[in-house]
């Protein structure tokens, strides 16, 4: 078990300041060294990612400076920072909801230029 920072918040929405206060820590069960020191958690709030991810719900994620198409990512633009699903196309990028209410975000490949992930989404935490 290793003790795990938890970051309060970030967006499931239309995107909140990113903050970079630790609120709490977790323990986590996380077999290595070297990726526990790559891993954070942070406290999602908003409806975009519903049901998959739920306002409140804690997600570990793994630092990292890329993503997939497909990967869940939480990603700064400017000081807003999401949780979304990560889209790479020829045009740019497209950050998706889970939630059909919420419309993509898309950016030019221009303007992803300017996106930052901070990383993967690996787990939910979850209070049953």
């Amino acid at each position: 078990l290793r003790m795990i920072p938890v970051f309060e918040s970030v967006s499931a929405g239309f995107g909140a300041e990113a903050e970079n206060h630790i609120i709490a820590t977790i323990p986590l069960y996380i077999e290595r060294d070297a990726e526990a020191a790559e891993t954070i958690c942070v406290k999602v709030c908003g409806d975009s990612m519903y049901p998959q991810i739920q306002d409140g719900d804690i997600v570990q994620v793994h630092k990292q400076e890329t993503a997939e198409t497909g990967d869940i990512v939480v990603i700064l633009d400017g000081d807003a920072a999401y949780v979304k699903r990560f889209i790479k196309t020829p045009q740019g990028i497209v950050l998706e909801s889970v939630n059909p209410a919420y419309p993509p975000m898309r950016f030019t490949r221009q303007e992803s230029n300017e996106l930052r992930i901070v990383g993967v989404v690996k787990r939910i935490v979850r209070d049953l």
